[in-house]
């Protein structure tokens, strides 16, 4: 409840400033993105996808679907739940799926060649903890979680065993998103197991 309360306050902090702006959000989003790119280009590859992530969040995602919803409720939801509600949406064909396209191209047509090309650079990039390296281990971890894959695809390149030496990786964001790539596979995984086990 305190957190919560402290998140509306501070929510409400970036409202009245960005009032007091007199200009047009979106306006102000767009040259926000553009500024932060061209002045900290390194920082915002490296963040540029939890951006997406906020916004197709729940939350979001939820207040334009659902207007009744009460938002509050929907902040409590955890990131698995985010990124089911976002696979939903594009599976189901609403109203987000064109922007969301825009960003996952990658998903409609994943091959294992694809996969081991990435595995290949996360091979020869581990134990490499120089920046650019990190980049590219980053860029490469996030081009896979934007792959829908399948358990036979898994497989077949042994990515997990490639990604999960990323775990304890010395950046924390390489290791964030190795981990939740990680859990979402073994989910994959599971589901598939579960299905065959009833169908058989």
């Amino acid at each position: 409840m305190e957190d919560l309360k402290k998140s509306e306050a501070v929510m409400e902090e970036w409202r009245n400033y960005l009032r007091s702006g007199n200009a047009d959000i979106f306006e102000i989003i767009e040259r926000a993105i553009m500024v932060a790119a061209s002045d900290h280009p390194m920082e915002f590859r490296m963040k540029r996808d939890k951006i997406v992530q906020t916004l197709f969040s729940c939350e979001l995602i939820n207040h334009v679907e659902e207007g009744n919803i009460d938002c509050k409720e929907k902040m409590k939801m955890s990131g698995d739940v985010v990124k089911n509600h976002l696979w939903d949406t594009i599976s189901h064909g609403d109203t987000q799926e064109t922007l969301v396209h825009e960003h996952d191209q990658e998903t409609e047509m994943v091959t294992d060649d694809e996969v081991l090309r990435i595995k290949e650079i996360l091979d020869k990039s581990c134990g490499d903890a120089s920046e650019s390296a990190v980049v590219l281990v980053y860029e490469s971890l996030s081009k896979l979680q934007h792959m829908g894959m399948s358990v036979k695809t898994l497989e077949v390149t042994g990515i997990g065993r490639s990604v999960r030496g990323f775990q304890k990786h010395g950046s924390r964001d390489v290791c964030q998103i190795a981990r939740r790539l990680i859990k979402t596979w073994r989910g994959v995984v599971d589901e598939w197991i579960d299905a065959t086990e009833k169908t058989s």
